[in-house]
């Protein structure tokens, strides 16, 4: 017997009715949310020797996680075999999935190379921007990226520069902003650095 879940994606695969879409996203998004907690905050990867999570590496946010899970539930239907359970196959493919970003051999290789530089409680996106150019500076083209910069986003950066390990709340408060400005500017910046990657 089919379960809802799979009959409404059955229907939505036939006429591709956006309402179905959304009513098969309110029956997941639980389960997608749960494991973008696990792959951003305890999932351990290792490189070296080391174990680091994503949250670890400060250059990306939980919501890019879930957003690239969402946009994989698309691929999944897609993909998905009406004549099976969709449940299986779905719970399969989520076992196996990891963000994008970690399918492209040059993160590795980058990560690698930045490693080495890095002490286990440094990791953070301030740590990531010095250390790159140093080690990428034939792959990234961070002259422009900083020529792009607002006055805001240099100030901040050359906050962070003398003090890495001063918090969002923190910079706020040396440069006489509300916190919420200062994370803006920090998803700026993770913006146009990571164009660059």
């Amino acid at each position: 017997m089919k379960s809802e879940l799979t009959k409404l994606i059955i229907r939505y695969k036939k006429n591709k009715d956006k309402l179905l879409l959304e009513s098969i996203y309110k029956k997941v998004a639980k389960i997608l949310y749960k494991k973008a907690q696990f792959i951003f905050y305890r999932k351990f990867f290792k490189i070296k020797g080391r174990q680091f999570t994503i949250k670890n590496l400060g250059i990306f946010d939980f919501d890019d996680i879930l957003q690239e899970l969402n946009v994989e539930l698309l691929n999944i239907i897609e993909k998905y075999n009406i004549t099976k359970p969709f449940e299986n196959y779905f719970y399969s493919v989520l076992w196996n999935w990891k963000p994008a970003f970690m399918n492209k051999r040059d993160f590795w290789q980058n990560l690698e190379n930045v490693c080495g530089d890095i002490n286990d409680n440094e990791q953070n996106f301030s740590k990531l921007l010095a250390v790159y150019p140093k080690k990428m500076s034939d792959q990234l083209n961070i002259e422009n990226m900083f020529q792009k910069l607002s006055d805001d986003e240099k100030n901040v950066l050359k906050l962070l520069q003398k003090n890495p390990r001063l918090n969002q709340s923190q910079v706020a408060d040396k440069l006489g902003v509300t916190q919420q400005r200062i994370s803006q500017i920090y998803n700026d910046l993770k913006i146009k650095y990571k164009k660059n990657l």
